[in-house]
């Protein structure tokens, strides 16, 4: 959860990283620690009127979690209605709900969806599909990298494959000369010579040099 002083985000995932929910939207209404409590209160609602039933609400504002874990300090009648809400909430009996404090970096996916918030709208919104580019964090969070066109692997259209065959059969193409023509020489393959025009080619085993031990109906390297 992140709630600056205009904008709101928060982010439900199940415990494999993937997106149940988003909330996004601003609360101008509310003190900056009224909107980062508030940000913490309605994902746990969110979350407890759906199925969950075992939730770890994260924050990154350490004055909120502070504000929860110690709720005798309340500062304002604001902050104690919303801290009060939260507690209430936490302890009821038919889930289990925790609250810890993590590292900004750690919370990267709220913290953007709140800047958007504040940027898009006047009110909260609900969100069953990442917003922006809030997938590409997501998956950053979990290991799985930028969505950078140029890092990531594609499908070749048609058009590249046509390409690809005309270039693998040039005479003086990648299969004949080059870096990987050159590997493939040193790694000990022996290949079979072209086969002259309206010739079919010879076959012939591909041979390692590694001694193999030959079994019934099979070979055990």
């Amino acid at each position: 959860m992140n709630g600056n002083t205009t904008g709101l985000g928060v982010i439900l995932r199940r415990s494999n990283g993937n997106m149940i929910s988003s909330i996004v939207g601003s609360v101008r209404r509310l003190t900056p620690l009224g909107n980062q409590l508030w940000a913490v209160f309605c994902g746990m609602r969110r979350a407890f009127l759906g199925t969950s039933r075992h939730v770890i609400v994260e924050t990154d504002n350490l004055e909120a979690f502070g504000a929860i874990k110690f709720p005798n300090a309340a500062t304002s009648p604001q902050v104690s209605s919303i801290v009060q809400q939260i507690l209430l909430l936490k302890n009821n009996a038919s889930w289990n709900c925790s609250i810890r404090y993590v590292y900004p970096r750690r919370n990267g996916v709220a913290t953007y969806l709140a800047l958007l918030g504040a940027e898009l709208f006047t009110r909260l919104f609900f969100f069953m599909e990442p917003l922006g580019r809030a997938a590409e964090l997501m998956d950053l969070d979990i290991g799985l990298g930028p969505h950078d066109p140029d890092l990531i692997e594609a499908e070749m259209v048609e058009e590249e494959l046509e390409l690809l065959e005309v270039a693998l059969a040039a005479p003086q193409g990648p299969m004949e000369v080059g870096l990987a023509a050159d590997f493939l020489a040193g790694a000990a393959f022996q290949m079979a010579p072209n086969a002259p025009d309206h010739q079919e080619a010879e076959i012939q085993d591909f041979i390692f040099e590694d001694d193999v031990e030959v079994e019934e109906e099979g070979v055990v390297m």
